[in-house]
C-alpha cells in the first residue's frame, strides 16, 4: 500500500541505522565498496550522506578482513559479520546485536552499494510510519521494493528467531507484519552489482 507524506501526531520516534557492507562482491569481481565513484570510494558516499543524520546509533556492518581504515567511519560504530556467506539476514542480525538495548522505535536498514540513497529518504519513512506498530516500510519503484527499509522495534524479536538467510520481508509474507511504502524513484532500487554500474546515470 503506497502512502502519501502527511503530518503525523504522537511521540517523536527514534530509530537506529544499519548500513550493510559485508557482501562478498561475487558478481562484481573485487571489493566494489572500495571502487571510486565521482572521486571517492563507493561506500564513502553512503557514510558521508548519513554521518550527520538524526539516527542513533549508526552501525556499519562489515565482514571479517574488510579494510575499514580505507574509509572515514567517524560517527559510526563498526560491527563485524563473521558469516557473510549466509546473506543479508546475517548482517542485519549482526547489526541488531550491536544496537542491543538502543533500538528505540526500530531500525532503518540500507545497503553500502546504493550511493544515491539520501538521509531525507529515511527521515520521510520515519515521518510517515515511525509511530506504526509491526510495520515494514520502504520505497517502491515500478513494483520493486527499494531502500531504505524501516522496521519497527516490535518486529525485531520475531526476526531474530528466524533461521537461515530469511529476510525481514518474510515476516510480511507470514502475515506477522504490515508492509507500507512510499512512491520511489530508480535510485531507491539501484545498486552497484557490476563494474559498468559505476558509469550509469541515475
Amino acid at each position: 500500500m503506497q502512502h502519501r507524506l502527511s503530518e503525523k501526531t504522537g511521540s517523536n520516534p527514534s530509530f537506529a541505522l544499519l548500513i550493510l557492507a559485508a557482501g562478498l562482491s561475487n558478481r562484481f569481481g573485487s571489493d566494489k565498496l572500495e571502487r571510486p565513484l565521482k572521486g571517492k570510494p563507493l561506500l564513502q558516499h553512503v557514510l558521508d550522506e548519513f554521518r550527520e543524520s538524526i539516527f542513533h546509533p549508526k552501525i556499519l556492518v562489515t565482514r571479517t578482513g574488510a579494510e575499514t581504515d580505507r574509509f572515514d567511519t567517524k560517527g559510526f560504530e563498526v560491527a563485524v559479520n563473521r558469516s557473510p556467506e549466509q546473506g543479508i539476514s546475517s548482517s542485519v542480525m549482526t547489526g541488531i546485536e550491536a544496537i542491543g538495548r538502543r533500538t528505540g522505535s526500530g531500525i532503518i536498514v540500507l545497503l553500502g552499494d546504493m550511493p544515491y540513497i539520501r538521509a531525507q529518504d529515511a527521515e520521510d519513512l520515519v515521518s510517515a510510519f515511525g509511530n506504526e506498530e509491526r510495520t515494514v516500510a520502504s520505497f517502491e519503484f515500478n513494483g520493486t521494493k527499494g531502500f531504505p527499509t524501516l522496521v519497527t522495534a516490535d518486529l525485531l524479536p520475531d526476526f531474530v528467531r528466524l533461521k537461515g538467510d530469511t529476510g525481514i520481508f518474510h515476516l510480511v509474507r507470514k502475515g506477522l507484519a504490515e508492509y507500507r511504502c512510499l512512491k520511489g524513484e530508480l535510485r531507491h532500487v539501484f545498486d552497484v552489482d557490476h563494474p559498468e554500474d559505476l558509469e550509469r546515470r541515475v
